[in-house]
């Protein structure tokens, strides 16, 4: 409970934006939230997830441009967090059209 308590605390000191750290840290909290039984937070902490995931879909060359030498490790991760991420959703967000 004191990890859940922590990261908590540290999500709710920041603003929710689209990042791979708070993607990572609402996955986590998510994750101890439903094993403690707490099904509403748990929705809730479901919805900030999407949309986070929807927007980090839309727009990942945003934040690789702000990794400077580490683009390709920054795009990879980036990948792979909206994987795990979206592996946890009930419904995957739907892929961006680019036209």
């Amino acid at each position: 409970m004191h990890f859940y308590n922590e990261a908590k605390r540290l999500l709710n000191g920041q603003e929710v934006k689209p990042s791979i750290t708070n993607l990572q840290g609402l996955g986590v909290v998510y994750t101890c939230a439903c094993v403690c039984g707490k099904d509403r937070l748990g929705f809730i902490l479901l919805g900030q997830m999407a949309e986070q995931v929807r927007h980090m879909m839309k727009f990942p060359d945003s934040i690789v441009a702000k990794a400077d030498n580490q683009t390709e490790n920054t795009a990879r991760a980036v990948f792979l967090t909206i994987i795990g991420i979206s592996s946890l959703l009930p419904e995957p967000p739907a892929l961006p059209y680019k036209e």
